[in-house]
């Protein structure tokens, strides 16, 4: 009698796996399995995976199939195929966007990705960059703004989002709304926190720019960090 993923243990149901484990940890078959939803009648949607695979050869098989191919492997009509091709189709232009991403290699880099939101607060806003091993932009993220403490901001604030995106290394960034980038003595201790913080994480804090009204200032350049 066939089981159905349902009627597994949580623990083994691709779903219910990649919430708790992370995604990392499914394989192939699995994470193909959650983007089908379910199976047939005769296999469920984890065995439909695996068969998949096997007969496409593997992802790099499937990836390149065309989609009559993919339509006429009995288990997949059209909704399932069109979504496989969907997903295929958007996990090649992730991939695309990643291979453009910016270098960030000076304080004039990170100016030309922030500066523009930052220039005309009225309040003081806290975010991270995140790099690549290669020192290649992934992400851009305000941790704070405004009505909060910069002395309060938490290395888990900080560094969640660099854990998310498996980045190697972080710049930090905040504004002073008074125009005058020069650090504060609480700048540079909070900076020094997290930077500690990030070694133990194995997470660099590269930076920490500072950005007044027509100028901004990097710790690193200064011999602060």
């Amino acid at each position: 009698m066939k089981y159905r993923v349902k009627e597994l243990p949580e623990s083994e149901r691709p779903r219910e796996k990649l919430l708790k484990y992370g995604v990392e940890y499914l394989s192939d078959a699995e994470l193909l399995a959650i983007i089908l939803r379910n199976g047939t009648k005769e296999r469920n949607v984890i065995e439909l995976a695996r068969d998949i695979l096997k007969s496409f050869n593997g992802i790099a098989g499937l990836v390149n199939a065309h989609l009559s191919e993919i339509s006429s492997f009995k288990g997949l009509g059209k909704a399932k195929t069109a979504t496989l091709k969907a997903a295929i189709e958007f996990g090649r232009r992730a991939y695309r966007n990643f291979d453009s991403r910016k270098r960030v290699t000076s304080p004039e880099d990170v100016a030309d990705i922030v500066w523009d939101d930052l220039r005309h607060e009225k309040v003081e806003v806290f975010g991270i960059l995140t790099l690549d091993v290669k020192g290649n932009l992934i992400g851009k993220h305000k941790i704070t703004k405004g009505g909060v403490n910069f002395s309060s901001i938490s290395p888990k604030e900080v560094f969640s989002p660099a854990i998310r995106d498996l980045s190697s290394s972080v710049i930090l960034f905040h504004n002073h709304p008074s125009g005058d980038p020069s650090p504060s003595g609480e700048d540079l201790r909070v900076t020094e926190v997290l930077r500690k913080a990030g070694d133990l994480l194995g997470i660099e804090v590269v930076d920490h720019i500072i950005f007044g009204l027509d100028k901004f200032l990097s710790l690193r350049k200064e011999g602060l960090i």
